[in-house]
């Protein structure tokens, strides 16, 4: 492999030796490679000849194209990239219209504005490559023990198809379909964003699959049988209504980092019109801090202690709404002798769960338990809004059951003002069945999976080092657990997930793929997972496909977004459709079975089927007119229609949004229909209420828990999880501190969404990898801003430069999520500060991934400081 000097703080300097006809060639560039489509600029050379060229000759023959801006973080914003002779030379973001609160510009943040120097990194895996001492045919002939340690060759696609196609066909016949592995989603999703590549491997003979509890933690559960809808979202109220309450919680929330695109200016707006704002959470975060937010203070995993003291003080000071509970809720005071209530004063097992109680575990002062108790009443107007970070811990599977009994308490569901659930998007009530506008589906059809084993996140190492694993069902959660042998020989994962990157345990991890005899990677860039395997495929960037449209997540209630093709794909790298094809052609299979139509027939299918609301609010119709011309011009076949909006007017403003305006038809209030007439529209709870008490979800988790001796009730109770607050003492109610006395979470960070974009070195340059630390904690280590520090726990040890700050609980420590590994083969210290080198596989109860309650020690390193990451050179493999 070779090593390229990153563009930078020198990126400039060296780009000026071309002379242009105007200032601002900077804004040309998008990373060293855009700059060699230029004449005369090679990043390639130290030293580069000036020569004349024309910039504003290039600006006026470009061409503005909407691209993806898809960095899974929610954020929904258009993004624009101006090409000019197959050249992305300019980014911009929503300017299609006046910018308002009732017509807002859905507008990109840094990191998608920087995605073209993603496209054009110089570490982007160009051409198809081989590690060198790998050979096919399983055995010794794998050399695993080499993989992250080998070199690399160029191989071609012939090549490197056969490899694959050979390798996969050698362990379906030898061992099964069982014995290869693909990590990531459980059925993947049928359109072009992931290329089918699953349903492909479906036609073949099926994998083994993976699934997580992920990024919404334990609201992956069945949370419906207490009333909820899936994931907790989809049922708080319409943005515009965010104005009417008198107070909005935000509940372990820090949009204006996960992400940055309009959520927090409507929270703004809010705050502008006199709302009131409390946070809650380890951190008073940048989002607490812009909307001067109180801060309320609670250790990682232990927010069902604070609730619960919430609780008590409600019940105790008569804050809660005993008729709201009467009508719309069951088992808060029922059945006798066991329920919510007689937990929560400890009237059967002589522990009250008060303020004093609560305040021991979740390190929350008595006072500010008890003043948000009163901030949250029946008499106030309120909206309890959670982002999912306090879900991401081990021992919370009652958490989505607490955080709904303590707002049903104080009646906050159904009304003007009144909310609780999910804010994780643009607009409250993005998810679920209210939404204004929605694009249609790519058509293709999805080959289920043959093969039943799916082995959770939390265990997929040791069922490949140990050959056992506990199976809870096809999808997860749905039988009573089952141990099962295991025999996983190769592994075949890229596209959307960079798993080893984003599993828990990655030393265990590393362990794991040594053992394997194939690994397979469709890579963007050389990621961890790409640089442990054996084949990488370059894959062609999601600006270089034909097009297509960002599943529901990523648009918002009142706007749909469209992409177009930006450029041709980069150097030999090609599309998830095209790689799948080869391999099911090699296998004698036919690919029309699972791709019956190219991507651009996706593409306009997902244009013909786009809906909006009527005018009237009910119902929907077309939102594109289609012509025979539209049709004939992209040779695809379809249906003339009419809608809204032309097919070129969706297509070149790359958006569709609905105008608001306070009273309009559009307005949606969460549970507002049950509220209103609970017989008629039921919730999906048996009872059709929401169950405080709840049978259903007690004999689940009861049936397909792990690990533990904990019994959950049908309520929800408090228990210390095996790893978190607690588990850092090693005498907790005398205050001994234990061997790893801090407890680590992974906050979402701006420089990147989990994995994503993270080589970018312009946003290396703008925000560092940071390990926050308490200004206490700092004093204590004898440790200053910008020490490199050594974080350590019984699974690994990393590097990062510290930032000290006074906006964090003494006793808890801030990982970002970023960073990307790079272990020192001699002393093992992840010198990238990956976050999963300290987190662990911690099985326990329903086998939630507790990334936020992580246990560890640190010091100030005594060895050579960190380099800013935005000086590190690139990886490049490759010639």
């Amino acid at each position: 492999m070779k090593y390229a000097k990153p563009e930078g703080a020198k990126f400039t300097e060296r780009i000026k030796a071309c002379r242009m006809t105007r200032r601002g060639f900077n804004m040309l560039a998008a990373g060293a490679a855009a700059i060699s489509a230029l004449p005369g600029c090679s990043p390639s050379h130290d030293e580069v000849e000036p020569q004349e060229y024309d910039l504003d000759a290039v600006i006026n023959r470009g061409v503005w194209k909407t691209a993806t801006c898809v960095q899974d973080c929610g954020g929904k914003c258009l993004n624009k990239a101006l090409v000019a002779d197959g050249v992305v030379i300019r980014q911009k973001t929503d300017d299609t219209h006046p910018d308002s609160q009732e017509y807002p510009q859905s507008r990109a943040c840094a990191r998608g504005r920087a995605k073209r120097m993603y496209l054009y990194s110089a570490d982007r895996i160009k051409y198809p490559m081989k590690r060198k001492n790998w050979s096919p045919g399983g055995g010794a002939n794998s050399n695993g023990h080499l993989r992250g340690a080998d070199e690399w060759e160029r191989i071609s696609w012939t090549q490197a198809l056969d490899y694959v196609a050979a390798e996969i066909k050698r362990v379906y016949d030898n061992y099964g379909p069982t014995s290869l592995l693909v990590p990531g989603l459980i059925t993947g999703v049928p359109h072009m964003a992931y290329g089918g590549a699953v349903y492909a491997l479906s036609q073949l003979g099926g994998y083994t699959s993976m699934w997580d509890t992920g990024s919404f933690g334990s609201y992956e559960y069945a949370v419906s049988q207490y009333g909820l809808p899936f994931r907790g979202q989809g049922e708080t109220n319409d943005r515009l209504d965010l104005v009417n309450a008198d107070t909005i919680v935000l509940y372990g929330n820090n949009i204006s980092w996960s992400a940055p695109g309009n959520p927090a200016w409507h929270f703004k707006h809010a705050k502008n019109r006199g709302v009131k704002f409390i946070s809650v959470g380890p951190d008073n975060n940048t989002t607490a801090a812009l909307l001067g937010a109180r801060w309320i203070r609670v250790y990682p995993g232990t927010d069902i202690a604070f609730l619960l003291g919430v609780a008590y003080t409600m019940i105790q000071e008569n804050l809660h709404d005993q008729n709201f509970l009467n009508k719309y809720t069951v088992g808060f005071d029922s059945p006798a002798g066991d329920n919510f209530k007689d937990y929560v004063l400890g009237t059967h097992d002589a522990t009250p769960k008060n303020t004093a109680w609560a305040s021991k575990r979740c390190g929350t002062p008595e006072e500010d338990i008890k003043w948000f108790a009163r901030e949250i009443a029946k008499d106030k107007k309120v909206m309890l809004l959670h982002g999912y970070a306090a879900a991401r811990n081990s021992g919370v599977e009652d958490l989505p059951q607490m955080f709904m009994t303590v707002a049903v308490m104080g009646g906050h569901a159904g009304k003007s003002g009144h909310a609780f659930g999910g804010y994780y998007s643009d607009g409250c009530a993005d998810a679920g069945n209210h939404r204004l506008v929605l694009n249609g589906t790519s058509g293709m059809p999805g080959t289920p999976n043959p093969v039943t084993e799916s082995i959770v996140g939390s265990q997929i190492y040791d069922a490949i080092l140990n050959g056992e694993y506990t199976y809870f069902g096809s999808a997860g959660y749905l039988e009573a657990p089952q141990v099962r042998q295991i025999d996983i020989r190769g592994v075949f994962t890229g596209s959307m997930r960079n798993f080893l990157h984003s599993t828990p345990n990655l030393n265990k991890g590393i362990a794991a793929m040594r053992k394997l005899e194939f690994v397979f990677t469709r890579a963007f860039v050389p990621g961890v997972s790409a640089m442990y395997s054996d084949i990488i495929l370059p894959l062609a960037s999601d600006w270089e496909q034909d097009g297509y449209a960002p599943y529901d997540f990523h648009t918002s209630r009142e706007m749909a977004l469209i992409y177009s093709k930006v450029r041709e794909p980069y150097y030999e790298s090609k599309t998830d459709q095209w790689i799948m094809t080869e391999i099911l052609k090699r296998f004698g299979a036919d690919p029309a079975v699972t791709y019956p139509f190219g991507e651009t027939q996706q593409w306009f299918n997902i244009i013909a089927g786009a809906r909006v609301i009527k005018e009237s609010g009910g119902g929907y119709d077309p939102l594109v007119t289609i012509t025979r011309e539209d049709i004939d011009r992209y040779g695809v076949e379809g249906t003339p229609q009419q809608g809204r909006i032309s097919f070129g007017e969706y297509v070149g403003k790359g958006i569709f949004q609905l105008k608001r305006s306070a009273g309009d038809n559009y307005g949606y209030i969460g549970y507002g229909a049950f509220i209103s007439d609970p017989v008629n529209n039921p919730l999906p709870s048996a009872s059709g209420k929401f169950e405080i008490d709840c049978p259903a979800k007690a004999t689940t988790l009861n049936t397909l828990g792990l690990g533990s001796t904990h019994t959950f009730k049908p309520y929800p109770t408090y228990r210390s999880p095996v790893e978190g607050y607690e588990t850092a003492f090693s005498d907790f109610d005398r205050g001994q501190k234990g061997q790893y006395p801090y407890v680590i979470f992974n906050p979402h960070y701006l420089r990147a969404a989990n994995s994503n974009i993270e080589t970018v070195r312009w946003l290396h340059e703008i925000w560092t990898l940071p390990f926050f630390i308490s200004a206490k904690d700092a004093k204590d280590k004898g440790i200053r801003d910008g020490d490199t520090v050594l974080v350590f726990n019984g699974r690994g040890k990393i590097l990062r430069k510290a930032t000290v700050t006074e906006s964090l609980m003494p006793g808890v420590v801030a990982l970002p999520n970023n960073g990307v590994a790079d272990i020192d083969p001699v002393t093992g210290i992840d010198r990238g500060g990956c976050a999963n080198s300290l987190t662990g596989i911690v099985l326990d109860s329903m086998g939630v991934t507790g990334y936020n309650t992580v246990n560890c020690d640190f010091e100030r390193y005594e060895g050579k400081p960190l380099q800013d990451d935005y000086l590190k050179p690139y990886t490049v493999l490759g010639e």
